[in-house]
C-alpha cells in the first residue's frame, strides 16, 4: 500500500466515523427532545385523581397535569407477582413528597388506603409507606405514559412499591389504575 493509499484510507475511515457520531448525537437529541416534550403533554390532561378522608379541609382532586408538574422519580424497578417478573423503568411522584408537600394530613391519621378504579384497595401505614422515597405513585413506565384502563377514563396511575429482597413479592402492592387515596 502506498503513503497515498493510505492518507485517503485513514481519511475515508475518519469521514466514515466522524457521520457515524454526528447521525447517532442528532438522533439522541431528537429523541431526548421528544421525549422531553412527551413528559408534559398527557393524554387527558383534565384527568383527576380523587383525596379524601382524615385530611384538613375538604376531600379535593389532583389533575394529572399538577401531578406532573411536581418534582418526579424515575428508578428501574422489578415487580414481582407470579413469574415472569416484570423490570421497567416507571416514572412518578414519590410517595413522601405528596404526603409532605400537597396533601394536609390531619394529624390523627394513621393509615392510608389506595384505591383503584374497580375497587381493589389496599391499607398501609403512613408512616410506613411515607418512609421511603422509592415508594412512587408513577403515571409512566419505560417513557410511555400509562394508558386508561380500560380505555374510559379510569385511572392512569399505578402505586410502586419496590421489592426489599429476593424473596419479597411485591406485586400485589403495585396497584393499577389508582383514582383515590383515603387517609384514616
Amino acid at each position: 500500500m502506498t503513503k497515498k493509499t493510505l492518507k485517503v484510507s485513514t481519511l475515508i475511515i475518519a469521514i466514515s466515523i466522524g457521520v457515524i457520531v454526528i447521525t447517532g448525537t442528532s438522533i439522541g437529541i431528537w429523541l431526548g427532545i421528544r421525549n422531553s416534550i412527551k413528559d408534559t403533554e398527557h393524554p387527558d390532561q383534565d384527568w383527576s385523581f380523587k383525596i379524601s378522608g382524615n385530611i384538613v379541609g375538604d376531600d379535593f382532586n389532583i389533575t394529572i397535569k399538577e401531578l406532573l408538574n411536581m418534582p418526579q422519580h424515575e428508578e428501574e424497578y422489578t415487580i414481582k407477582a407470579s413469574p415472569p417478573y416484570f423490570v421497567g423503568i416507571f416514572k412518578g411522584v414519590e410517595i413522601s413528597h405528596l404526603f409532605n408537600n400537597i396533601i394536609e394530613i390531619d394529624p390523627t391519621a394513621t393509615e392510608v388506603t389506595f384505591i383503584a378504579w374497580d375497587g381493589y384497595s389496599l391499607l398501609f401505614s403512613i408512616s410506613v409507606i411515607s418512609s421511603n422515597d422509592s415508594n412512587i405513585l408513577a403515571h409512566s413506565l419505560d417513557g410511555e405514559y400509562y394508558e386508561s384502563y380500560p380505555n374510559d377514563g379510569h385511572g392512569y396511575l399505578r402505586l410502586i412499591i419496590p421489592s426489599s429482597g429476593p424473596d419479597d413479592f411485591n406485586g400485589q402492592y403495585c396497584i393499577k389504575s389508582v383514582v383515590e387515596i383515603l387517609f384514616s
